[in-house]
């Protein structure tokens, strides 16, 4: 199933997966532990995803009780950027959900290349695309930004700019003062010494 193959730079994907176990066992469930060799018992939330990798600072688990009037669809879209379209193609099977819900966007796998296999008490739900933002279109030219004056000249027939644009002698000028003040100072700090 590719929506549980995670690539290397994957980025805007949101996958829920069901998480299927009494309340008082969760906690057991989400805790790493440093004093066993055993995958499943070190990390059991790893173990029954099948991954590889998991950034446990990136893992949300959602009480889906404390999203009443909003439901995982309402939270999934305005609370963490899901496209609109994506929560209502799943909304029936994200609502439909009880209990927990575990929600793992692309940045909980930190970028390393792995296909998940979950297994229960993990079951995957979906696999949803966050919204993108829109890139800005051409931006009408205001008036103000028109050059001025004598400053405008006209393009050449073809649109190019008929000859390049000469910096005012004042702005060299200026730039010269700024480099000679620098010096100075440099020099008179190096002189107290």
């Amino acid at each position: 199933m590719s929506d549980l193959h995670v690539s290397p730079a994957e980025t805007g994907k949101v996958r829920v997966f069901a998480l299927d176990l009494p309340a008082a066992e969760i906690p057991a469930f989400m805790a790493r532990r440093d004093d066993t060799d055993d995958p499943m018992a070190a990390w059991p939330l790893r173990a029954a995803l099948g991954a590889d990798h998991l950034e446990a600072e990136r893992v949300e688990l959602v009480r889906l009780a404390d999203l009443e009037g909003v439901g995982l669809s309402g939270y999934l879209a305005e609370g963490l950027g899901v496209a609109a379209g994506e929560v209502a193609r799943d909304r029936a099977r994200l609502d439909a959900l009880k209990d927990h819900a575990l929600i793992l966007p692309s940045s909980a796998f930190g970028g390393v290349k792995q296909h998940l296999a979950p297994r229960p008490p993990l079951r995957h739900v979906a696999t949803l695309l966050e919204e993108r933002p829109q890139a800005p279109g051409i931006l009408p030219e205001s008036a103000s930004a028109r050059p001025q004056g004598d400053t405008a000249r006209p393009a050449a027939a073809d649109g190019t700019d008929p000859a390049p644009r000469r910096a005012p002698a004042r702005s060299l000028i200026i730039g010269a003062a700024v480099v000679l003040a620098a010096i100075l100072i440099l020099v008179l700090a190096l002189a107290g010494r």
